[in-house]
């Protein structure tokens, strides 16, 4: 070997042991982080409390001051009725691992799994009135435990039970004494803290294969109205129409804003007798589903894109199942990627960067974060690639709104149902096909983009208080970029928030080798903070150092400003491209000062990497323009 070759691979290494260094800084233990977290949490003292119940798992151990914790929960939300909390698990060795944290009260997903699990905290008024009709349930409880709390001046009768099965009834009983699957629900509350530690994991799996039959409002003689806007795609409608064949009690209506003529004759065709609106205009989906709902007939309208494809023969009568309960808006279904099980859509979830379908791209195996992928689940909204609901509440909120032409109509209709007091639900155990952007492509050219960024705008503009919020998404659950993992923040709990500081561009284009071996992606942009992660493939990532770069051209650096990145702890890079070198600290997360961002105007964003060794420097531009004034 060469002599510079070998002092360049003495370099390599030592910048490996560096970034080895930095990278267990990054990574977080969650017993050592939970522990901290607790013992710097504030104590409250409270008004005297009121009596109340606790069901308690015999498996495990209360948390340290959960009965006050409790007592205080119940005096600061006085109309909480039931309280239930997270969970975590408690090895041989006293080490804290696995939180589950738990969504806010979700009963569709109640009946699927005992998500409430350990703990479970119920008003004594509450309780008394519903075991009137199992009197001897509580005596029978020898194990049955009275607790004189003086600090907050109540009794707290704690009940330990081992399976769920022991108490599904009664916990039923008391959820629908509370109004549970009622409409506008505020009695049923999680307590966004752990409670509970199990000692043995068996107790979560009890818990994720119990489910609840309850009686409920029963779906009778009615017609669903099947509405696809569609326009210049009759091959796919065709397998979108073919894969509805055989179902019975439904009109199928396809509003087309303007097929050639050609096509439209075909669709003609294809439809066979079923209804066909053509009324042609720009593409507003929106405009097209309304158009549908003013000819349609039916007591449920099933909105679909014209690129799905229904599988099976239950899928309709389970979702009409959901979607007549008195408490339950828009129900949606599970999407695969076409020909695979790899997860398109299992709910929508609304995070800082906006709304994000959690758990794409992943493979359908297994369980993700409790069974998330499984069974049926509650959420914010669901898309309208495959949404059913009742016409009445559907006419209730205002259907889709027309001035969101293209995207987050679906979740403006989930947003305003919520707001209505319903639930929106999303059923995973059937599924269906979802030949994704066939009808119109990707977001990927910069018109398409500034849409998207306008409708997502318009979007919080009308529902404010819905921005960065998702009551069934934890917020101790990671809100990184656009992760579709499910995992604990923690994880990313050793990251902070950089400072940037703009400064000139001191790369001449002419230096840099313009190259998408250097992969970009930005995945929030507004005003003030950007965030994402470039990465170099086929690299070793611990030798390089990234500038964020803003430029007002792509080909000219002239005017162009920089920031030199720190490194910012990426899992889901790390577990996603195992096949690349070091990349789990390629992330970046830069919020620059009012002043900073004033001073831009529109550029685009990119990544500048420089090889510390051999001085090699790559340039890639992500699709993204900031627009900093606005």
């Amino acid at each position: 070997m060469q002599i510079k070759e070998f002092i360049k691979s003495i370099c390599v290494k030592q910048l490996d042991r560096v970034y080895e260094k930095q990278l267990a800084a990054k990574k977080t233990d969650y017993h050592s982080w939970v522990c901290e977290k607790e013992a710097k949490e504030p104590v409250f003292d409270v008004p005297q409390g009121e009596d109340f119940v606790v069901l308690c798992q015999k498996n495990g151990t209360l948390r340290k001051g959960a009965l006050t914790l409790l007592s205080s929960a119940f005096d600061f939300v006085q109309q909480a009725q039931v309280l239930y909390g997270d969970e975590d698990f408690l090895d041989k060795d006293g080490r804290r691992k696995e939180p589950w944290y738990k969504p806010a009260w979700s009963p569709d997903t109640y009946l699927s799994q005992f998500y409430m699990g350990s703990v479970i905290a119920i008003r004594k008024s509450v309780w008394d009135r519903g075991i009137q009709g199992d009197g001897e349930w509580l005596g029978r409880e020898k194990l049955a435990e009275t607790i004189r709390d003086e600090k907050n001046g109540c009794n707290i009768t704690c009940i330990p039970f081992e399976k769920c099965e022991e108490i599904k009834g009664i916990m039923l009983s008391m959820l629908e004494g509370v109004g549970g699957f009622e409409k506008n629900c505020h009695t049923i509350c999680r307590y966004g803290e752990i409670l509970f530690h199990v000692h043995d994991r068996e107790v979560w799996q009890d818990y994720l294969k119990t489910s609840t039959e309850r009686m409920c409002r029963k779906v009778g003689k009615s017609l669903v109205s099947v509405i696809i806007p569609s326009k210049d795609n009759p091959e796919v409608l065709k397998k979108c129409l073919d894969s509805l064949k055989g179902l019975e009690d439904i009109e199928i209506l396809v509003v087309d804003n303007g097929s050639s003529p050609e096509n439209r004759s075909k669709i003609e065709e294809l439809l066979d007798g079923h209804r066909y609106l053509y009324y042609p205009m720009y593409f507003n989906f929106s405009e097209m589903c309304n158009l549908g709902v003013r000819e349609a007939k039916g007591d449920f309208y099933l909105f679909l894109n014209d690129d799905i494809e229904v599988c099976g023969t239950t899928w309709l009568d389970k979702m009409k199942k959901k979607a007549i309960q008195d408490y339950v808006g828009a129900v949606g279904l599970k999407l695969y990627y076409p020909q695979s099980k790899k997860i398109q859509h299992a709910g929508i979830t609304n995070l800082p960067v906006g709304p994000v379908h959690k758990l794409q791209f992943a493979e359908d195996a297994g369980s993700y974060y409790f069974d998330r992928n499984k069974e049926t689940w509650n959420c914010l909204a669901v898309t309208g690639a495959c949404l059913l609901i009742e016409a009445e509440k559907y006419k209730e909120v205002g259907g889709f709104k027309t001035n969101l032409q293209v995207a987050y109509n679906d979740v403006e209709l989930g947003f305003a149902l919520h707001e209505a007091g319903y639930q929106n639900v999303v059923i995973l155990d059937e599924f269906a096909y979802h030949h994704e952007s066939l009808s119109r492509g990707d977001d990927i050219t910069k018109e398409k983009r500034e849409r998207l960024l306008r409708e997502r705008k318009t979007l919080y503009e009308m529902h404010p208080a819905w921005k960065g919020a998702d009551p069934y998404y934890p917020e101790e659950l990671s809100t990184d970029g656009l992760d579709s993992r499910i995992v604990p923040a923690y994880y990313s709990a050793g990251n902070e928030i950089q400072k940037g500081m703009l400064q000139s561009c001191s790369f001449g284009i002419q230096q840099l080798r313009e190259d998408k071996c250097l992969m970009v992606n930005v995945e929030q942009s507004v005003p003030g903070r950007l965030r994402g992660y470039g990465v170099v493939l086929g690299d070793d990532n611990a030798c390089y150092d990234r500038y964020l770069v803003l430029s007002v051209s792509l080909q000219d650096l002239s005017e162009a400003v920089v920031v030199k990145t720190e490194r910012q702890y990426r899992q889901d890079l790390e577990e996603n491209m195992a096949d690349q070198k070091n990349v789990a600290l390629c992330g970046f997360d830069v919020e620059l000062s009012r002043e900073e961002w004033n001073r831009l105007d529109t550029y685009y964003i990119g990544v500048i990497a420089v090889h510390r060794v051999s001085k090699l420097k790559l340039l890639n531009f992500s699709g993204w323009q900031l627009r900093g004034k606005e």
